[in-house]
């Protein structure tokens, strides 16, 4: 019978690069002007490190009748920081993934190098 399991040493992890250009147009049909959250202050949206967004700010962005070109808007501009439509980063990010895979555009994985080793007396030159 097979062995079907992997060794972990036979591993390779990969890095893939999503921070490739994708044209689109950033204020199609005038969406901002449209935004709930427009004239509210910044701050409401971009929390500093390991603070919390609140609860009330996820639901103005669900009931925001512009909530789909906002959205689109921060994957398609990899936006790396705040809350756009009500998602995260770590969200977006998956969603910029899964767009570039759908529409089949060109990604680079590379491979993340393993730690070095370290040498081992025996493996030292004399």
């Amino acid at each position: 019978m097979p062995d079907d399991r992997v060794s972990l040493t036979e591993t390779k992890r990969v890095k893939v690069d999503i921070d490739i250009f994708i044209p689109f147009d950033p204020d199609k049909n005038g969406w901002k002007g449209k935004a709930r959250c427009k004239g509210l202050p910044p701050t409401m949206f971009f929390p500093e490190r390991g603070q919390m967004v609140p609860p009330s700010v996820r639901k103005m962005c669900a009931a925001c009748e512009v909530r789909e070109e906002c959205l689109e808007f921060a994957v398609l501009s990899n936006e790396q920081y705040g809350i756009w439509a009500g998602t995260s980063i770590k969200q977006r990010r998956r969603l910029r993934l899964k767009y570039i895979i759908d529409n089949n555009l060109h990604l680079t994985p590379t491979e993340v190098p393993n730690e070095p080793e370290v040498p081992t007396p025996s493996s030292l030159p004399l």
